[in-house]
């Protein structure tokens, strides 16, 4: 498996959104949620969490890694209870990121993706 870049990250979940139409919660943590912030580094996989565990978040899962495998890509779910970042604080942590990358002279108000 090669890297990622911004534009892999974003054709992931833009295949993601057409095979799975129903509503779902996902968030991107580490590197892919850097890529689509302006990070210009790579990133090797996609780490993301989901906020439980009903049938229809595994069956998101599942979608999810069927997508990974046939894309090559690594794909790593983490349990939103073994994250460090809490969803009620995760407005917070993003603008620290926001905050980190502009002192680095980055530039990440133009990327977002949209489901």
């Amino acid at each position: 498996m090669d890297s990622l870049a911004e534009h892999e990250v974003l054709a992931f979940l833009n295949r993601l959104g057409a095979m799975y139409p129903k509503p779902a919660a996902l968030y991107l943590l580490g590197g892919g949620a850097l890529c689509l912030l302006g990070s210009p580094r790579r990133t090797l996989d996609i780490d993301c969490t989901v906020n439980d565990l009903t049938e229809q978040t595994q069956d998101f899962v599942r979608t999810m890694e069927t997508l990974a495998t046939e894309m090559r890509l690594e794909l790593e779910v983490i349990p939103i209870w073994e994250y460090d970042v809490n969803p009620a604080d995760f407005r917070q942590y993003m603008n620290e990121v926001r905050r980190l990358f502009s002192q680095e002279g980055n530039d990440l108000s133009h990327s977002s993706a949209k489901r």
